[in-house]
């Protein structure tokens, strides 16, 4: 048995007490600030990647790639630097994501 705030849980789910109480208590502020994060090479993985790292609000995205994707970027709420601008990238985020294409390590 789980003890929550000095409820026991009823058939798996808690009582609306702690329910209200743990919902009330929820910082006005994120406990750890949004997350910069950047992808240098936007193809299909990048795409997924940017996709699923901006709909889950852990922070921004900043992509960039030897093709133009401004517009698949857009589409899922990244931003995109055109020109393969690694630097700017690098300089914008946090946290660096290396997605290039499978081809790009061939001889």
């Amino acid at each position: 048995y789980v003890r929550v705030l000095g409820e026991y849980l009823t058939g798996g789910v808690l009582p609306q007490a702690v329910l209200t109480h743990l919902q009330a208590a929820k910082p006005a502020q994120p406990l750890v600030p949004p997350v910069r994060f950047g992808i240098v090479g936007f193809g299909v993985f990048g795409q997924f990647l940017g996709k699923w790292l901006a709909s889950s609000g852990a922070g921004t995205v900043v992509a960039t790639s030897r093709k133009d994707y401004t517009t698949e970027a857009g589409a899922i709420g990244v931003e995109f630097v055109k020109g393969n601008n690694v630097g700017e990238v690098v300089a914008r985020a946090d946290v660096i994501i290396l997605a290039p294409a499978i081809v790009a390590f061939e001889g």
